[in-house]
Protein backbone atom coordinates (compact mmCIF):
# COMPACT_ATOMS: atom_id res chain seq x y z
CA UNK A 1 0.00 0.00 0.00
CA UNK A 2 2.88 2.34 0.83
CA UNK A 3 4.52 1.69 -2.55
CA UNK A 4 1.26 2.47 -4.37
CA UNK A 5 0.93 5.72 -2.42
CA UNK A 6 4.49 6.77 -3.31
CA UNK A 7 3.97 5.85 -6.97
CA UNK A 8 0.72 7.82 -7.04
CA UNK A 9 2.50 10.80 -5.51
CA UNK A 10 5.25 10.61 -8.15
CA UNK A 11 2.68 10.24 -10.93
CA UNK A 12 0.63 13.24 -9.74
CA UNK A 13 3.79 15.33 -9.36
CA UNK A 14 4.87 14.47 -12.91
CA UNK A 15 1.41 15.31 -14.27
CA UNK A 16 1.32 18.65 -12.47
CA UNK A 17 4.84 19.53 -13.60
CA UNK A 18 3.87 18.81 -17.22
CA UNK A 19 0.81 21.09 -16.83
CA UNK A 20 3.04 23.82 -15.40
CA UNK A 21 5.60 23.52 -18.21
CA UNK A 22 2.80 23.70 -20.79
CA UNK A 23 1.31 26.67 -18.93
CA UNK A 24 4.60 28.56 -19.03
CA UNK A 25 4.80 27.99 -22.80
CA UNK A 26 1.25 29.31 -23.14
CA UNK A 27 2.22 32.43 -21.18
CA UNK A 28 5.21 32.97 -23.49
CA UNK A 29 2.87 32.59 -26.47
CA UNK A 30 0.42 35.07 -24.91
CA UNK A 31 3.24 37.57 -24.45
CA UNK A 32 4.30 37.06 -28.07
CA UNK A 33 0.78 37.67 -29.38
CA UNK A 34 0.45 40.71 -27.14
CA UNK A 35 3.74 42.22 -28.26
CA UNK A 36 2.84 41.64 -31.89
CA UNK A 37 -0.45 43.48 -31.34
CA UNK A 38 1.44 46.28 -29.60
CA UNK A 39 4.10 46.43 -32.33
CA UNK A 40 1.52 47.06 -35.05
CA UNK A 41 -0.14 49.85 -33.09
CA UNK A 42 -3.10 48.35 -31.22
CA UNK A 43 -4.17 50.20 -28.08
CA UNK A 44 -3.69 48.78 -24.57
CA UNK A 45 -7.29 47.50 -24.40
CA UNK A 46 -6.84 45.44 -27.57
CA UNK A 47 -3.45 44.14 -26.44
CA UNK A 48 -5.02 42.98 -23.17
CA UNK A 49 -7.83 41.18 -25.04
CA UNK A 50 -5.34 39.47 -27.36
CA UNK A 51 -3.31 38.29 -24.36
CA UNK A 52 -6.42 36.94 -22.63
CA UNK A 53 -7.50 35.02 -25.74
CA UNK A 54 -4.01 33.52 -26.03
CA UNK A 55 -4.28 32.26 -22.44
CA UNK A 56 -7.47 30.27 -23.09
CA UNK A 57 -5.64 26.93 -22.66
CA UNK A 58 -4.68 28.06 -19.13
CA UNK A 59 -8.09 29.59 -18.42
CA UNK A 60 -9.90 26.60 -16.94
CA UNK A 61 -13.54 25.77 -17.57
CA UNK A 62 -15.65 27.95 -19.86
CA UNK A 63 -18.30 29.76 -17.83
CA UNK A 64 -19.96 31.87 -20.54
CA UNK A 65 -21.62 30.73 -22.73
CA UNK A 66 -22.82 27.46 -21.26
CA UNK A 67 -22.32 24.57 -23.68
CA UNK A 68 -24.48 21.46 -23.42
CA UNK A 69 -22.63 18.14 -23.66
CA UNK A 70 -22.99 16.34 -27.01
CA UNK A 71 -25.80 13.85 -27.22
CA UNK A 72 -25.41 10.57 -29.09
CA UNK A 73 -28.54 9.22 -30.72
CA UNK A 74 -29.78 5.71 -29.90
CA UNK A 75 -29.22 4.72 -33.54
CA UNK A 76 -25.57 5.85 -33.39
CA UNK A 77 -25.09 4.02 -30.09
CA UNK A 78 -26.51 0.82 -31.60
CA UNK A 79 -24.29 1.20 -34.69
CA UNK A 80 -21.11 1.53 -32.62
CA UNK A 81 -22.16 -1.25 -30.27
CA UNK A 82 -22.69 -3.70 -33.17
CA UNK A 83 -19.59 -2.71 -35.18
CA UNK A 84 -16.28 -4.56 -34.85
CA UNK A 85 -13.54 -2.62 -33.11
CA UNK A 86 -11.49 -2.34 -36.30
CA UNK A 87 -14.31 -0.56 -38.13
CA UNK A 88 -14.86 1.74 -35.13
CA UNK A 89 -11.18 2.61 -35.15
CA UNK A 90 -11.21 3.32 -38.91
CA UNK A 91 -14.31 5.46 -38.49
CA UNK A 92 -12.61 7.41 -35.71
CA UNK A 93 -9.49 7.97 -37.81
CA UNK A 94 -11.53 9.32 -40.73
CA UNK A 95 -13.65 11.64 -38.62
CA UNK A 96 -12.81 15.17 -37.60
CA UNK A 97 -13.39 15.12 -33.84
CA UNK A 98 -14.31 18.35 -32.15
CA UNK A 99 -16.25 19.36 -29.12
CA UNK A 100 -19.24 21.68 -28.98
CA UNK A 101 -17.10 23.99 -26.83
CA UNK A 102 -14.52 24.34 -29.63
CA UNK A 103 -17.23 25.44 -32.07
CA UNK A 104 -18.53 28.00 -29.57
CA UNK A 105 -15.02 29.31 -28.88
CA UNK A 106 -14.27 29.66 -32.58
CA UNK A 107 -17.43 31.69 -33.03
CA UNK A 108 -17.05 33.79 -29.88
CA UNK A 109 -13.35 34.74 -30.03
CA UNK A 110 -13.81 37.24 -32.90
CA UNK A 111 -16.78 38.74 -31.02
CA UNK A 112 -14.65 38.97 -27.89
CA UNK A 113 -11.80 40.67 -29.73
CA UNK A 114 -14.27 43.07 -31.33
CA UNK A 115 -15.80 44.07 -27.98
CA UNK A 116 -15.55 47.75 -27.15
CA UNK A 117 -15.87 47.77 -23.33
CA UNK A 118 -14.72 45.50 -20.51
CA UNK A 119 -18.28 45.19 -19.21
CA UNK A 120 -19.53 43.42 -22.31
CA UNK A 121 -16.66 40.96 -22.65
CA UNK A 122 -17.65 38.58 -19.83
CA UNK A 123 -21.05 38.04 -21.45
CA UNK A 124 -19.36 37.05 -24.72
CA UNK A 125 -16.68 34.68 -23.39
CA UNK A 126 -15.51 33.92 -19.85
CA UNK A 127 -13.50 31.22 -18.08
CA UNK A 128 -13.06 30.27 -14.44
CA UNK A 129 -9.35 31.14 -14.26
CA UNK A 130 -9.18 34.26 -16.43
CA UNK A 131 -9.05 36.34 -13.25
CA UNK A 132 -5.70 34.68 -12.42
CA UNK A 133 -4.12 36.14 -15.58
CA UNK A 134 -2.35 39.37 -14.75
CA UNK A 135 -2.53 42.45 -16.91
CA UNK A 136 -0.03 42.58 -19.71
CA UNK A 137 2.81 44.89 -18.74
CA UNK A 138 3.70 46.75 -21.90
CA UNK A 139 7.14 48.24 -22.30
CA UNK A 140 8.21 50.61 -25.08
CA UNK A 141 11.80 51.71 -25.23
CA UNK A 142 12.54 53.41 -28.49
CA UNK A 143 12.61 50.89 -31.30
CA UNK A 144 11.34 47.82 -29.45
CA UNK A 145 8.19 46.84 -27.60
CA UNK A 146 7.83 44.21 -24.93
CA UNK A 147 4.98 42.47 -23.13
CA UNK A 148 5.24 40.60 -19.86
CA UNK A 149 2.36 38.34 -18.86
CA UNK A 150 1.72 36.86 -15.42
CA UNK A 151 -0.61 34.22 -14.08
CA UNK A 152 -1.17 32.66 -10.68
CA UNK A 153 -1.75 29.19 -12.08
CA UNK A 154 -4.02 27.11 -9.81
CA UNK A 155 -2.68 23.68 -8.89
CA UNK A 156 -5.48 21.11 -9.01
CA UNK A 157 -3.80 17.73 -8.78
CA UNK A 158 -4.47 15.59 -5.73
CA UNK A 159 -1.72 15.44 -3.12
CA UNK A 160 -0.02 18.54 -4.58
CA UNK A 161 0.84 19.74 -1.09
CA UNK A 162 3.40 16.93 -0.86
CA UNK A 163 5.58 18.40 -3.61
CA UNK A 164 4.61 22.09 -3.64
CA UNK A 165 3.63 24.18 -0.65
CA UNK A 166 1.15 26.56 -2.28
CA UNK A 167 -2.20 26.32 -4.12
CA UNK A 168 -0.95 28.46 -7.01
CA UNK A 169 2.16 28.54 -9.13
CA UNK A 170 3.34 31.96 -10.36
CA UNK A 171 4.01 31.89 -14.10
CA UNK A 172 5.48 34.59 -16.30
CA UNK A 173 5.84 35.05 -20.04
CA UNK A 174 7.91 37.66 -21.81
CA UNK A 175 8.34 38.67 -25.45
CA UNK A 176 10.03 41.51 -27.32
CA UNK A 177 9.54 42.73 -30.86
CA UNK A 178 10.63 45.64 -33.02
CA UNK A 179 8.08 48.46 -32.65
CA UNK A 180 6.49 49.03 -36.04
CA UNK A 181 3.52 51.03 -34.76
CA UNK A 182 4.91 54.23 -36.28
CA UNK A 183 4.59 52.67 -39.73
CA UNK A 184 0.94 51.76 -39.17
CA UNK A 185 -0.19 54.86 -37.31
CA UNK A 186 1.18 57.55 -39.63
Amino acid sequence: MFVILVLALIFFAAMEMSRIFAGVEIMDHAAATGVRAKAVGFNDFMVEKVVRVATIPNAGIMVTPVVAPPMISPADAAYYRDTPIYQQWQSALQSNPSSPQLAVERARIPLYLGGERWGELDTILDYTDWDTVGAADEINNGNSAGVITRQSYPIRMPMAEFFYGDDEFPMRGEAWHADHSGLYLE
